[in-house]
């Protein structure tokens, strides 16, 4: 009778556990969901300073659109790079941003949405364990300690089926959904970038050649009018 309760109690703490984090991984799973906002961004997230934004600004404005934390950090990263590179701005750079933020997040997830199983098979380990160790200290092997070990271990095995439940419940469904509604989100923000930001920020080498031309051609006609005026 000692070790059914025993039994008992390790199987509930660990379906305790199971549901918490579950939870926990559901919370995870909501937030990459909303990392990036369910509307598309558009002119009027570009301030009109932009390209000759200032140090303190950024070519992409939030404006008071209250968006997640995630995608505000995506978007200060962004900008950051854009000030520092303002001229010579690699997309490649910057979509790698993005889905830095996107996979760390994905990383969170994944390390922690097989722990119900995890927990399962050990709260069904650990209720056999307890029959068996019943049966040994009892001395004696007999239909009545057999029947009861059984039963010992078919209420250890709901805590694997509710570990392999939960597990499928996020794995298979929240996560697998929540990954292709970011991808989708993912593309609308890079269009955005590449209609409304490149364009502004320069795209490359190219585009830091073309600029030097047109200020060393800007700077050769302002010197000849002085120079015309000074004579």
């Amino acid at each position: 009778m000692m070790a059914s309760y025993l039994e008992f109690i390790v199987v509930l703490t660990a379906i305790g556990m199971q549901i918490r984090y579950f939870l926990v991984v559901s919370f995870k799973i909501r937030d990459l969901r909303q990392l990036l906002p369910a509307t598309s961004l558009g002119e009027n997230n570009v301030p009109e300073i932009a390209p000759q934004y200032e140090d303190s600004q950024g070519p992409i404005s939030l404006g008071t659109t209250v968006y997640s934390t995630g995608f505000s950090s995506v978007v200060g990263d962004i900008n950051h790079y854009l000030r520092k590179n303002r001229n010579a701005a690699d997309f490649g750079i910057i979509r790698g941003i993005l889905d830095g933020h996107i996979a760390m997040c994905e990383e969170e997830i994944s390390s922690r949405i097989n722990l119900p199983l995890y927990i399962g098979l050990m709260g069904t380990f650990a209720g056999v364990a307890t029959g068996l160790a019943a049966i040994v200290l009892g001395g004696a092997i007999n239909d009545a300690t057999i029947d009861a070990f059984i039963k010992g271990v078919m209420i250890a095995m709901i805590a694997s089926f509710i570990g392999l439940l939960l597990t499928v419940i996020n794995n298979a469904h929240y996560f697998r959904r929540a990954k292709s509604y970011t991808e989708i989100r993912k593309n609308e923000f890079l269009n955005f970038l590449r209609i409304y930001i490149l364009p502004n920020a320069g795209n490359g080498l190219a585009e830091v050649v073309h600029n030097f031309r047109t200020n060393i051609n800007k700077f050769n006609n302002s010197f000849k009018q002085n120079i015309s005026l000074f004579d």
